[in-house]
C-alpha cells in the first residue's frame, strides 16, 4: 500500500478532490438553489431556439447580450435531459468539478508542493463562492476553468522549454484555452493582459531567448486570435453587442469615477474578509467570500510571499503568477460599479484566493512543526476542518432558508400549468421587471423554458392585464398571474359564473375555467 501511495500519490489526490467536488457540486441539484431565476432561463430558451432551428450562434444578443459557447453546451445536455433547471445546471456543476481538478494540476505545477495544491483545491472544492456559482446555469462559471488551463499549459510549455516542438506545442494549447475563454464569460476579455503581462515579466528575468520567448507567445496569441475569431467577426459586423451593456456600468461613466474607482477597488478588497456580495443569489448574507477563517490563511499566505525565506521555502520561480492572477480577475469587479462587490464578475479570482489560503495553511504549519507546537497542531486541524465545512453548511442549510432570489414562485406556476395537457393556458404578466424581449419582460423566461412545447404549439399565451378579455374566447382555459394582485384577481372572477380562483401552494393564484362557464 505504501508504495503504491508513493508511486500514485498526485493522481490519488487528484481523485479525491474531483469526488469530493463532484459530490457537492450534483447533490440535490434538482432543488438547492430553489425555483429558476429568468436569466439562467433565458439561456435555456436560447438553447431550446438552436436545437430547433439547427443555427448555434456565436453571441446571443438577448438580455444584455451573452457569448454563445455555454448556451450551445447547455443546448446539448437539453436534448439528452429535456427542458428541466437540471439541465441547464448540471452543465455548470460539471465546469465547477473539472476547475477544481484544474486548480490542483495547477498550484502542482506552479508550487511543485503537493500538500498546498491539495488543501487550496479542496477549500475551494468546499467554499460557499464557487459552490454556489456552480450551481447555477451562468456561463461565468466557465471563466476560471479556461484560464486555469490555458495557465497549466504554459506552465507546461515554460518547464519544457528547451524541447522546442513539445513546448510550442504547449504554448498553443495555452493558447487554444485563452481563446475559448473569449467564447465563455465577458470579463475574461481583460485576460490577455495577464498573459502579456507574464510576457513582459520574463523577458525582464531573462531565463529565455528573447527571440524564441517571443515566437511562441506570437504562437500562443496568433492561435487565440484564431480561436476566438468567430466572435471577434460577429463583433466586427455587430459592433453594439460588444459593449451591449458595458458602457453602461464601468466606473468612468459616473459622475465622479475617481471617487467611484476609489470605493470599488476598497469594497473589492474588503470583501474576502469583512463584507461580501449582499445579493441572495450570489452570497449569503453578505458574508465575506472567504469565511472568516480561510480569509484569514488567505491574509497569512498573501503577506507571507511578501518574505523571501517563504519564497524560498516554497522555491517556485513562478510564484509571482498568483499575485498578478489576482489582480488581473479581480479588475472586472473594481472597474465596474454596478453592485461592488460583486462576486459573480470577479468569478475568475476564486482559484488565485483560495491558493493564497493554502499558501496560509502551509506557512502556519511549517511554524507549529519546526517549534513543535502540538497542543497548538490540535488547534490548527481543527481549524482546517471548520474552513471545509462552513461553506456547505451555509449552502445547504442555512442560504435556502433565506429564500435567495431564483423565482421560485415561476417555476411553481410553470410546473402547475404542465399538468393541464388539453387547456389553453394563459400567463398575466402582471410584473414589470426584466429587461424587454420581444414585448415582455425576461421574468416570463422561467415559464417559457419548462412549457417549450406549449409555447411552439401555441398552447401557452402571455397577455398583459388590460387585455384578459381576450381569454373570452377559450372554453377551457387555465389562468395563472405572475404575481399575486386581489385586484385583477377579481377582475377575473367577475368574468365567470364559478368564481372558481384560487390560490396555490406555489404562492400564485391559479384560475381554471370550464364547460363554458365565461360570461
Amino acid at each position: 500500500m505504501a508504495t503504491f501511495w508513493k508511486k500514485h500519490k498526485i493522481l490519488s489526490l487528484l481523485f479525491v478532490v474531483l469526488v469530493v467536488s463532484f459530490f457537492f457540486r450534483f447533490w440535490q441539484l434538482d432543488s438547492v438553489p430553489p425555483g429558476l431565476y429568468p436569466d439562467e432561463a433565458m439561456n435555456g430558451v436560447n438553447a431550446l431556439e438552436a436545437i430547433d432551428s439547427g443555427r448555434y450562434k456565436v453571441f446571443y444578443p438577448e438580455n444584455n447580450g451573452r457569448e454563445g459557447l455555454f448556451i450551445n453546451i447547455q443546448a446539448e445536455n437539453i436534448k439528452l435531459l429535456g427542458n428541466t433547471p437540471f439541465a441547464l445546471r448540471s452543465v455548470s456543476a460539471l465546469f465547477g468539478t473539472l476547475t477544481i481538478g484544474a486548480v490542483f494540476i495547477f498550484l502542482w505545477l506552479l508550487l511543485q508542493n503537493t500538500r498546498i495544491a491539495f488543501v487550496s483545491s479542496l477549500l475551494m472544492a468546499f467554499s460557499f463562492w464557487h459552490l454556489n456559482f456552480s450551481r447555477i446555469g451562468f456561463r461565468a462559471i466557465t471563466m476560471p476553468f479556461f484560464l486555469i488551463l490555458a495557465l497549466i499549459f504554459l506552465l507546461f510549455a515554460l518547464r519544457n522549454f528547451s524541447k522546442s516542438l513539445l513546448s510550442a506545442f504547449y504554448f498553443l494549447a495555452s493558447g487554444v484555452f485563452l481563446g475559448l475563454g473569449l467564447h465563455g464569460y465577458t470579463p475574461f476579455r481583460l485576460m490577455p493582459l495577464l498573459f502579456i503581462t507574464i510576457f513582459i515579466i520574463l523577458v525582464i528575468i531573462k531565463n529565455f531567448s528573447f527571440k524564441t520567448l517571443l515566437f511562441r507567445f506570437f504562437l500562443l496569441g496568433v492561435t487565440c486570435i484564431l480561436v476566438f475569431s468567430p466572435l471577434l467577426l460577429h463583433f466586427m459586423q455587430n459592433s453594439n453587442d460588444f459593449s451591449n451593456r458595458h458602457n453602461k456600468i464601468y466606473f468612468f461613466q459616473q459622475e465622479e469615477p475617481l471617487k467611484e474607482l476609489i470605493t470599488t477597488t476598497k469594497k473589492h478588497l474588503s470583501m474576502f474578509n469583512f463584507v461580501g456580495d449582499c445579493n441572495t443569489r450570489h452570497n449569503y448574507d453578505c458574508k465575506p467570500q472567504l469565511n472568516y477563517i480561510a480569509g484569514a490563511f488567505f491574509l497569512i499566505g498573501l503577506i507571507g510571499i511578501c518574505f523571501r525565506s517563504i519564497r524560498n521555502y516554497l522555491k517556485s520561480p513562478y510564484l509571482w503568477i498568483l499575485p498578478l492572477g489576482l489582480f488581473f480577475t479581480l479588475l472586472p469587479g473594481i472597474l465596474a460599479s454596478e453592485g461592488a462587490p460583486h462576486a459573480l464578475r470577479t468569478i475568475g479570482v476564486i482559484p488565485f484566493a483560495f491558493a493564497f489560503a493554502g499558501i496560509g495553511i502551509e506557512i502556519v504549519y511549517q511554524k507549529i512543526k519546526s517549534r513543535k507546537l502540538f497542543f497548538t497542531y490540535g488547534i490548527f486541524v481543527l481549524l482546517v476542518i471548520a474552513t471545509v465545512f462552513i461553506g456547505p453548511y451555509h449552502y445547504f442549510i442555512k442560504w435556502p432558508k433565506t429564500n435567495p432570489d431564483f423565482s421560485q414562485n415561476y417555476l411553481s406556476e410553470s410546473l402547475f400549468l404542465k399538468q393541464f395537457s388539453d387547456y389553453q393556458k394563459f400567463i398575466v404578466v402582471n410584473v414589470s421587471t426584466g429587461v424587454e424581449e420581444k414585448g415582455f419582460p425576461t421574468t416570463i423566461m422561467t415559464s417559457k423554458y419548462v412549457l417549450w412545447q406549449e409555447f411552439k404549439s401555441g398552447n401557452l399565451t402571455y397577455i398583459y392585464p388590460k387585455n384578459i378579455d381576450e381569454i373570452k374566447n377559450f372554453p377551457k382555459a387555465v389562468i395563472v398571474m405572475m404575481e399575486k394582485d386581489e385586484s385583477l384577481a377579481n377582475k377575473i372572477r367577475e368574468m365567470t359564473e364559478s368564481q372558481n380562483l384560487r390560490a396555490y401552494e406555489g404562492g400564485f393564484y391559479a384560475f381554471i375555467v370550464d364547460n363554458n362557464n365565461l360570461k
